[in-house]
């Protein structure tokens, strides 16, 4: 950039982008270890298994997330990677086994990454309607996370008089 510079004003006369181009391309570049790590960080969301009481869009963002660090790295994720990586996450807190089976019968054309949020949405809303005895969890769960404490608290047992 010294060639670009004017030598009474110090201005670079060059674009912003032709700037972070430059500070992306000499100090952001992703190392196969970083790389790696995005991926196994992937599987457990937030440093612990996924919690199916949380709002289901957390889960997507943090796989977002991961898609485009892996983008910047320069080894995107393919829709079906991201879509197997999804499933299994969900697959690990038992509460979306039927949902998992749905959408596996879906024709593989429907196999969208949009589809399966909104497949897995609408799972959310009726986990939530279906299991009413869970539901106080469910809404802390989601007033916590609004507030940003994401930090799921543990299950209230009913006590019945």
């Amino acid at each position: 950039f010294e060639a670009k510079k004017d030598k009474n004003s110090d201005f670079l006369g060059i674009s912003t982008k032709e700037l972070l181009d430059h500070l992306y391309f000499t100090y952001a570049q992703l190392t196969p270890e970083q790389l790696a790590e995005n991926d196994d960080n992937m599987m457990m969301p937030f440093g612990k298994p996924f919690d199916a009481f949380l709002p289901i869009e957390e889960l997507f963002v943090w796989i977002e997330d991961a898609m485009k660090i892996a983008d910047a790295g320069g080894q995107p994720y393919t829709t079906e990677a991201i879509i197997t990586k999804s499933s299994n996450i969900l697959l690990s807190t038992g509460a979306y086994n039927d949902s998992l089976d749905e959408w596996r019968k879906r024709p593989k054309a429907e196999h969208t990454w949009p589809n399966f949020k909104q497949h897995f949405k609408k799972a959310c809303s009726d986990l939530k309607k279906h299991n009413s005895q869970f539901s106080d969890v469910f809404e802390e769960n989601i007033s916590r996370s609004v507030h940003g404490l994401n930090q799921p608290t543990k299950q209230k047992k009913k006590i019945k008089v």
